[in-house]
């Protein structure tokens, strides 16, 4: 009963850090050395967001297999993303509990996958259920509560509507979102309410008011690593912390 007791404190406690899932940084944005570039640097540098003054679309497009392109490119395109794959198996989901080195591989890797994107990444239609693989976030987005770690997913309602999900054990929380795409490599996000519960008893239900942008470097379809038919979509994008993210197929 003491240990349930602490993980109940530790997940209320929580609900405000999580709640920023994917979005810590309210309306803030890396500073790319170039377009969609990731920086080696540890410490982000950060500014304001303007305000879009392109109207926002949900128009998306269908991931599809890149069977157009030349047997070295899609070589290529494989040989990167199993390593990212293999590297976020090998450190697993907190960024912060890796090194400084391991953080820094990560981004490497990121960027040079990153002209191998599907065209317009942000316009890929994103549906059902994908799984967080690994996050550089500080905070409750990574899966971190307290001393354990949970479940990360995001569910896709439709082209507006998602739930980001926590999962450990028999507690959930969920965050209630919305999305808008803003460019071809822009979705702006905001959070509308989020849910807590336990055995499917809800405890807490409380309006969430966090906004940010996911800044899209990946998302194609790749080989998984748990089979040689595996298939899964990977999406790679900053918030402006790093986050790895993939939906099997």
């Amino acid at each position: 009963m003491k240990h349930l007791v602490t993980i109940l404190y530790a997940i209320v406690a929580y609900v405000p850090v999580i709640s920023s899932f994917a979005s810590f940084h309210q309306r803030t944005h890396v500073a790319f050395h170039t377009k969609h570039s990731l920086p080696k640097a540890v410490t982000f540098q950060l500014w304001s967001t303007p305000e879009s003054s392109s109207k926002s679309t949900t128009i998306t497009k269908t991931a599809e297999e890149p069977d157009n392109k030349p047997p070295e490119w899609i070589q290529e395109r494989n040989r990167l993303s199993n390593k990212l794959l293999e590297r976020c198996r090998d450190v697993g989901q907190i960024g912060t509990k890796t090194s400084d080195e391991s953080r820094n591989a990560m981004r490497e890797l990121s960027n040079q996958l990153m002209k191998y994107s599907d065209d317009d990444p942000a316009f890929v239609q994103l549906t059902q259920e994908h799984e967080l693989l690994y996050s550089e976030s500080p905070g409750g987005s990574s899966g971190a509560i307290g001393p354990f770690v949970g479940q990360v997913t995001q569910n896709f309602v439709n082209e507006v509507d998602f739930v980001n999900g926590v999962s450990l054990g028999p507690l959930n929380i969920q965050l209630m979102a919305e999305r808008d795409i803003l460019d071809s490599g822009r979705i702006k996000v905001e959070f509308r309410e989020t849910v807590v519960k336990f055995l499917g008893l809800e405890l807490v239900r409380k309006e969430t008011n966090g906004k940010g942008v996911w800044e899209q470097l990946f998302v194609g379809i790749v080989p998984g690593l748990e089979s040689k038919d595996e298939r899964i979509l990977l999406r790679v994008m900053l918030t402006p912390s790093l986050f790895i993210i993939q939906q099997k197929l």
